[in-house]
């Protein structure tokens, strides 16, 4: 009973984390890193990038990324393929300055296992890219992410 109503919770609920590229004219490139997580439509990032060519400021940020992200089994005999995108809005900080963040994302990736009783979490290897707006400065990023995902086998 414990295990139902758990799963009955944590169906759709993500969280994952890896590095972020991300480069804009004005400010070069930028390396750092982001974790991420949510359930259902609502997600929530956190991040830190630092310039290593062009400005070298670092900068911090925290967003709220509603979107959707669904899995679709592709006949595959240990995974589903998963997909879907939104919008970013939120707020970063450096040194001197916190400006406004808004943007746009999309993600593909790999769901493993799951077809498998594990409790329905699955491992999800995915890469996001997308457009935001920083303070009037516009930049595109990529971030791969290994994450864990609550979802309800889909094998039937």
């Amino acid at each position: 009973m414990i295990r139902l109503v758990l799963l009955s919770v944590l169906a759709g609920c993500h969280a994952g984390g890896g590095p972020i590229v991300a480069y804009s004219p004005q400010s070069g490139l930028r390396l750092g890193g982001e974790v991420s997580g949510g359930v259902a439509l609502a997600r929530a990032s956190v991040g830190y990038t630092r310039g290593m060519l062009g400005e070298p400021r670092s900068r911090q940020y925290l967003t709220f990324d509603p979107g959707y992200v669904g899995t679709v089994h592709t006949g595959m005999t240990r995974g589903d393929s998963m997909a879907g995108g939104g919008v970013t809005v939120g707020k970063a900080w450096g040194e001197d300055e916190s400006v406004p963040v808004v943007g746009a994302w999309a993600t593909g990736g790999v769901t493993f296992d799951s077809c498998m009783d594990n409790g329905g979490v699955h491992p999800v290897y995915s890469v996001a890219i997308g457009y935001r707006v920083l303070g009037g400065v516009g930049e595109l990023f990529i971030t791969p992410k290994v994450s864990a995902l609550a979802i309800p086998a889909s094998c039937d």
